[in-house]
């Protein structure tokens, strides 16, 4: 049994907020969830990977391959924009299970199906209220949205990916009260799906295909599933400019994997999850200078394999219009980024596994 832990999300600037976009938890808290109760940053660091955040990258726009570059509307490939005035657009990305693109378009309540080279093959409809989240494994495709008629409730669809026919509405348990990322695991015949419940737990949805029953998600259990054989991992800011990564043992305790350290603030943590392969990928958000208001922000991945350096690398800068998964990563480790300006939307791909990381 883990206690309680008093979390303040925030917003960094140019980023639409959500629980996973920001978190800050001290020592005491990483001590709390199983670090060693005289755990430090340095001691930390000493037993897990160690990568300086710099401001030079092993990869950079200028050597990802643009997939798509699309305006706003209705039609084949385009993609809509929320008419309240916000202006926000898709609201995430994901892969599916043969490298198609699965694009969130949530002003058009809809998904848009991209081939692996961008293009629009199908779009599939949605049923319920707006749509906020989306992940697919196998032929199971994953929707969170508001319930309809009931904007303070959600709930998550269960599709087909291929015809998009509904298969099941799951409602979102009272313990996810404000729901963050869907994440899945497990068989694509039988899938496990879980829902953020805070920025550290997560409440399960379906086991092996199945309904979790209501008595099972009344407490979140801490930890976000992977699609690997990794155990489920853990994220927390140690610092203003420091940020561990641990993943949970068989007794629930968290070991180290990584800390991130930059010269400048960290000012949100984007996305924490695994290839195929088991290599990690961490995509935060840093300040250019001490003052994240003044000096402005970057977008940056790192990966982690623990058999080679880490790699860098430099994606778009966030935006106001930035979708709450801008970043999807593929089984095989290439990595896709979703940009959003007022003019339009394009869709990027970076080949994370085959970069070669730069020494200082």
């Amino acid at each position: 049994m883990h206690p309680a832990i008093s979390l303040s999300p925030a917003t960094a600037p140019g980023c639409r907020p959500r629980w996973w976009g920001t978190f800050v938890a001290g020592l005491g808290l990483l001590a709390a969830l199983g670090f060693p109760a005289a755990a430090t940053a340095d001691r930390v660091a000493a037993r897990s990977i160690t990568h300086r955040v710099t401001e030079r990258a092993d990869a950079t726009q200028a050597a990802s391959e643009l997939l798509v570059r699309t305006g706003w509307g209705r039609g084949a490939g385009q993609l809509g924009r929320d008419p309240d005035g916000a202006g926000l657009g898709p609201a995430a990305l994901a892969f599916g299970p043969r490298g198609e693109l699965l694009v969130l378009d949530a002003a058009n309540r809809r998904v848009l199906v991209l081939s692996p080279r961008g293009r629009p093959e199908r779009a599939l409809p949605l049923p319920g209220g707006h749509p906020r989240d989306l992940v697919a494994l196998g032929a199971h495709l994953f929707v969170l949205a508001h319930a309809s008629g009931a904007p303070d409730r959600y709930e998550v669809h269960a599709l087909d990916l291929t015809t998009g026919q509904l298969r099941r509405t799951l409602p979102v348990p009272a313990a996810a009260r404000v729901p963050g990322a869907l994440l899945v695991a497990g068989s694509p015949a039988a899938p496990d799906l879980w829902i953020e419940a805070d920025p550290l737990r997560c409440v399960p949805l379906l086991r092996a295909g199945a309904p979790v029953p209501a008595t099972a998600q009344l407490r979140p259990v801490l930890g976000r599933p992977t699609r690997s054989s990794r155990r489920p991992l853990v994220a927390a800011l140690t610092g203003r400019t420091d940020l561990t990564v641990g993943e949970l043992d068989e007794r629930g305790h968290v070991r180290p994997l990584a800390d991130l350290q930059s010269a400048h603030p960290i000012t949100a943590i984007r996305e924490v999850t695994t290839d195929a392969a088991g290599r990690l990928f961490v995509v935060i958000v840093v300040a250019r200078g001490p003052d994240p208001e003044t000096a402005g922000l970057r977008q940056v991945l790192v990966v982690l394999d623990g058999r080679s350096a880490p790699r860098q690398l430099e994606l778009a800068p966030p935006t106001a219009l930035e979708p709450a998964r801008p970043v999807a990563v593929a089984p095989d480790g290439a990595v896709v980024q979703l940009h959003v300006t007022p003019d339009g939307v394009t869709l990027r791909r970076f080949s994370a596994a085959a970069r070669e990381a730069s020494r200082p």
